[in-house]
């Protein structure tokens, strides 16, 4: 209070280390309040490097977006593609701010970090996001590939999927091919990643059907998973890949020979399983596409794996 009292004190260049502390220590801005509106007042403070940590302090103490709005929308103008510049974005959307006010400077950040861990944070944005650049869908795939370790990549490719219908068909069947060639090396995977991988290449049977060569890699990996020991099987499958055309694509790889009946038995067998857990109206519209292939590649005890009943 003492310190705050001095006008030259609450609005001095070095202010801001007193409001950071105070608001990290006590989540409370009433005291501080005053002062922080007086030190932005100050035009270069408020658009100074050092005031990006204040915006930060602000926003997760009080979730108050009112008080540095303006100031933020100057401060993204100079410093949008810094390195750290992220914690303005997080800080902003977890008070509940209008995405549109961080949305060109995100994509300009992410362009510029993309080869960074950190961008994370910034990719799940943008990807929730209903209009991008293809740019910056391509900078989230980028992202993907670099990081193919990393938990997020794979919620990354399966949360792109309104963006598919652009021309990213290569972008995001290359990222497929690093990320899920990744999973397939480790011994054990959840559910969950079973799932997700599922329905990444589900969106890339879908995007593939129009270019060839990429449909041919889409096949071939399509076939690295279903021999995965892992894959498949016994799991409840995300609505969004119980779709005809997985059927069509698996009926192909057999028709081709990339796939074969007795060969890949154990293969075909996790596939059916997974299928047979389909929502029973999905169920149903694969049934003549199944009935047809017990019938051109017969097989004791495999086809009746998918219960139509």
């Amino acid at each position: 209070n003492a310190w705050l009292s001095v006008p030259h004190n609450m609005v001095s260049k070095d202010a801001d280390f007193v409001y950071n502390s105070w608001l990290d220590a006590t989540k409370d801005g009433t005291l501080v309040e005053e002062g922080i509106k007086a030190w932005l007042a100050v035009p270069d403070n408020m658009v100074s490097k050092d005031a990006g940590f204040v915006y930060q302090s602000w926003l997760d103490a009080t979730k108050e977006r009112t008080l540095v709005e303006e100031g933020i929308k100057a401060w993204l103008a100079l410093f949008s593609e810094d390195t750290e510049s992220d914690y303005i974005y997080r800080a902003w959307l977890e008070a509940h701010g209008a995405p549109a006010l961080v949305m060109g400077p995100a994509i300009r950040w992410l362009h510029a970090n993309r080869d960074k861990q950190e961008a994370v944070f910034v990719t799940k944005f943008l990807c929730k996001q209903s209009a991008l650049p293809i740019q910056a869908i391509k900078n989230i795939l980028h992202w993907c590939r670099a990081f193919p370790d990393n938990e997020d990549s794979l919620w990354r490719l399966t949360g792109l999927d309104q963006h598919l219908q652009r021309d990213v068909a290569e972008d995001f069947c290359e990222t497929c091919e690093t990320v899920i060639s990744k999973v397939m090396t480790k011994e054990h995977i959840g559910h969950v990643t079973n799932n997700q991988v599922i329905t990444a290449i589900f969106y890339l049977i879908s995007s593939s059907q129009r270019t060839p060569s990429i449909k041919q890699r889409t096949n071939k990996l399509l076939v690295k998973w279903l021999l995965y020991p892992k894959s498949y099987g016994e799991i409840q499958p995300f609505p969004r890949s119980q779709k005809r055309p997985y059927i069509l694509r698996v009926s192909e790889l057999l028709d081709t020979g990339m796939l074969d009946i007795n060969r890949d038995r154990d293969a075909m067998q996790r596939f059916l399983i997974w299928v047979n857990n389909w929502l029973p109206e999905r169920k149903e519209e694969v049934r003549n596409i199944v009935t047809k292939l017990s019938r051109k590649y017969p097989a004791s005890g495999l086809w009746e794996i998918v219960n139509f009943r």
